[in-house]
């Protein structure tokens, strides 16, 4: 097997940051099966078949239940999906970051073991305050007495220890953030502390519109009903609950109303800026089709874009992350993270059960006077802390990565000469020199240098040719 680079793959990944979409893979002649699809092979004929045999497209919303019932249904379905995945010969434990998904299963399994039962969590923390979320990992364990285990990442070991090395080889593909290295952390601990069934947060945004991505879809959702109380009302919740003002809610909803052939000008204006980093070598990158990529009307939001208005919603978004954005990368990389630690991973919000009933569900019950993830935030609230109920803040599962950065310049400046070596000129040496002039001034680290420091990385453990 030649292991020749997919540079399709390889520019959406360096210049755009996506991982994941579609069947394309970083290795060129690889592919890999899409959500839902099953391939079969006959031994004697040779012939492949790949075909869809599960699809969430075709969920319809329902408009026969109350809030107060899909409270209630919703509080039954994430119970039985979290009793279902504490079934284990061996010791189970969970992921608790502090957010509201993990702390809602930490919490839920308290409920199901009873005042006796306990737990034990691990949490990714950092002692940078702006990162941290030890505040609210702290309310669920004082509230549930499960005992917690807490690890710090660091990312000297990245590069002193060749973490980064394993990290990418267990992945067979690089990785876009140090997020992934703190979930390969979190695993590594759980193993360490014998705990060989962990449960994990994942899929409660995508469902339950946990993104500020989904406001928009919410709005046009809400316009196209001609809701305009109402529409004014949620700007002015999510002001004050987000500090999202109204004129910024007013232009990403514009972004999504605009007739299709505007939104396409608009886009290209965008991309037409530095489509093509000074980094990037287009001449090593054979056969690439830039006019299909650039074409694409960028990342998750494409296939919305080509909808009519009155089919905008938050669901046909929640769809688009099922399928082709965000639950392939994170299930992608929380899969070989956790088997890279001999860790099964459960995750109970993406029971199928759970997914069909909270996309069935409208809208409104999922973003609701101004608060994200609503039926499940209040069919949880007799459960959960106050401090992590209440809290609107979304931080995500990130890591000081910019800081690191800038901590650690000299050691990513060397490495960062090493990467047009490691990508068979690919990536140019002039690399080097835009990442010492943002380090010198007080702007924002491009997330990109990580993304070029793990595909240079990648390329050198697999030996892939360019």
């Amino acid at each position: 097997f030649e292991r020749e680079v997919d540079h399709t793959t390889a520019f959406n990944f360096l210049r755009r940051g996506i991982l994941n979409q579609g069947d394309l893979t970083f290795f060129k002649h690889v592919k890999m099966l899409k959500p839902g699809h099953i391939l079969k092979y006959n031994l004697l004929t040779h012939e492949v078949k790949i075909q869809r045999w599960y699809d969430v497209s075709s969920i319809e919303i329902r408009n026969d239940l109350s809030f107060e019932d899909a409270k209630e249904y919703f509080y039954k379905l994430f119970q039985d999906s979290v009793a279902l995945r504490m079934r284990s010969d061996v010791t189970v434990g969970s992921c608790l970051s502090g957010g509201m998904d993990s702390s809602s299963i930490v919490c839920m399994s308290k409920e199901l073991l009873g005042k006796s039962g306990g737990m034990e969590t691990i949490s990714s923390c950092f002692n940078d305050k702006r990162y941290d979320e030890q505040e609210y990992i702290d309310e669920v364990l004082n509230q549930t007495k499960f005992v917690g285990h807490k690890v710090f990442p660091s990312l000297d070991d990245l590069f002193e220890h060749d973490m980064l090395d394993k990290l990418v080889y267990h992945q067979d593909q690089p990785v876009i953030s140090a997020s992934h290295y703190a979930e390969y952390k979190v695993f590594n601990e759980a193993k360490k502390n014998n705990l060989t069934v962990m449960l994990d947060g994942q899929g409660a945004d995508e469902i339950l519109a946990g993104y500020m991505r989904y406001f928009p879809a919410h709005y046009t959702d809400v316009l196209s009903k001609f809701r305009l109380v109402t529409l004014l009302r949620e700007m002015n919740y999510r002001k004050e609950l987000h500090k999202i003002s109204r004129i910024k809610s007013m232009s990403e909803l514009s972004r999504f109303i605009l007739h299709p052939k505007i939104q396409n000008l608009i886009i290209q204006k965008a991309l037409r800026i530095k489509t093509i980093p000074s980094w990037y070598n287009i001449e090593v990158a054979k056969n690439l089709n830039l006019d299909e990529i650039l074409g694409d009307n960028h990342r998750t939001t494409a296939p919305i874009f080509r909808k009519k208005i009155k089919e905008i919603n938050i669901n046909s978004l929640s769809k688009i992350d099922i399928n082709l954005a965000s639950i392939p990368y994170q299930c992608h990389s929380e899969d070989k993270n956790s088997m890279a630690n001999s860790i099964e991973s459960r995750i109970p919000f993406l029971d199928y059960r759970l997914v069909e009933f909270s996309l069935s569900l409208p809208g409104k019950f999922k973003i609701r006077n101004g608060q994200t993830k609503s039926v499940l935030r209040e069919s949880l609230r007799p459960i959960l802390p106050a401090k992590v109920v209440n809290r609107h803040r979304k931080m995500g599962f990130v890591t000081p990565q910019e800081v690191w950065m800038k901590k650690y310049a000299n050691t990513v400046k060397e490495e960062l000469g090493n990467v047009e070596s490691l990508t068979g000129g690919l990536i140019k040496s002039n690399i080097v020199k835009g990442f010492e002039q943002e380090v010198r001034s007080k702007d924002k680290i491009n997330p990109a240098y990580f993304r070029i420091l793990s595909f240079s990385r990648w390329a050198k453990v697999f030996g892939v040719s360019f």
